[in-house]
């Protein structure tokens, strides 16, 4: 009989950490595995939004992907990392290597992605996007991409590329609507579970993967996973600022993309949100010249004073018109 592999623990950096956080804090652990070591991780006593109290597994991480027996751990690794606005190619391959070597997901998982593939993808040349909505709106650290800026940034793309399909993952019901006016059948998307902003039960919930959230736990999970899967699958994605969308880079190392929020990170044009990465390599959109973006950045700025500090100033009737 062979000899099983020492476990590493990994412990998350902090509590509420949402699910593609965790997935990239356990790539860079990995990266810092000695010879023959493995990676788990062990949320066991984290206060996670996708616990999910019926299930008999006391650890959520085992909710959506295996690994070997927690119990046997040797060592913990609770050290903190962060990515900045941008992976640059050295990191992307990095969290790939690992993701690709350490990180399972589930086989039911698998079955929900490739079955909406093989439904809606195959024989198409997909362009996806990522949309964040609900508690995005709260967080003062990003801008927010006004909704006129990100469609003619799909049709200048599907008419460089011929893309023959839109592949939109989002977690607010208001962006499927309003895009699906737009697009119309060339426009798919994963029947997850979505906030709605004009719902009273759910008009300001911190967002759909904290704990707070009135989704099933393990729903939201399983679901925001297999759309991150699904981008990851598609001939080209327009990325933004997310751990979601890091994610989906490092799942497929061959996946082209831009950084849509690229040029809304400079310091120089909008003043408090630029990041010290932002001088790392990122990819911005070349088809057409800076100054084309400028006026979508300008509504980004007006809208940011309107949200106030926190998003305080947030009306559930401006945000879906945003």
């Amino acid at each position: 009989m062979g000899t099983s592999p020492p476990i590493v623990r990994v412990m998350p950096d902090g509590p509420y950490r949402a699910l593609f956080s965790l997935a990239l804090q356990f790539a860079i652990a990995a990266d810092h595995c000695r010879h023959g070591e493995v990676p788990v991780m062990d949320l066991r006593d984290n206060e996670i939004g996708y616990r999910d109290p019926d299930h008999p597994n006391p650890n959520p991480w085992e909710y959506y992907f295996e690994q070997p027996p927690i119990e046997n751990v040797v060592r913990t690794d609770d050290r903190s990392f962060g990515y900045p606005c941008f992976l640059n190619p050295v990191e992307r391959e990095q969290a790939h290597r690992n993701l690709r070597k350490f990180l399972h997901v589930r086989e039911h998982i698998l079955h929900k992605v490739n079955r909406f593939r093989r439904r809606f993808m195959d024989g198409h040349s997909v362009l996806g996007i990522h949309v964040r909505g609900t508690d995005s709106y709260l967080d003062n650290s990003r801008p927010h991409l006004p909704t006129d800026f990100i469609v003619g940034k799909i049709r200048l793309y599907m008419a460089e590329r011929g893309f023959t399909r839109i592949l939109l993952c989002t977690d607010q019901v208001q962006t499927v609507d309003r895009y699906q006016r737009i697009f119309g059948d060339q426009l798919v998307c994963y029947p997850s579970r979505r906030v709605d902003l004009f719902s009273g039960a759910d008009r300001w919930l911190p967002g759909i993967h904290t704990k707070d959230s009135r989704i099933p736990p393990y729903v939201k999970g399983e679901d925001v996973l297999i759309e991150a899967l699904l981008l990851s699958q598609g001939s080209f994605l327009l990325k933004t600022f997310s751990n979601f969308s890091h994610f989906v880079v490092a799942s497929n190392i061959d996946l082209d993309y831009v950084d849509l929020d690229y040029r809304f990170f400079d310091p120089a044009v909008f003043k408090g949100k630029g990041h010290k990465g932002w001088e790392l390599p990122g990819k911005p959109c070349r088809l057409e010249p800076p100054e084309a973006e400028a006026p979508y950045i300008q509504q980004a700025i007006e809208f940011e004073r309107r949200l106030g500090k926190k998003g305080r100033g947030a009306k559930p009737d401006d945000l879906a018109a945003y």
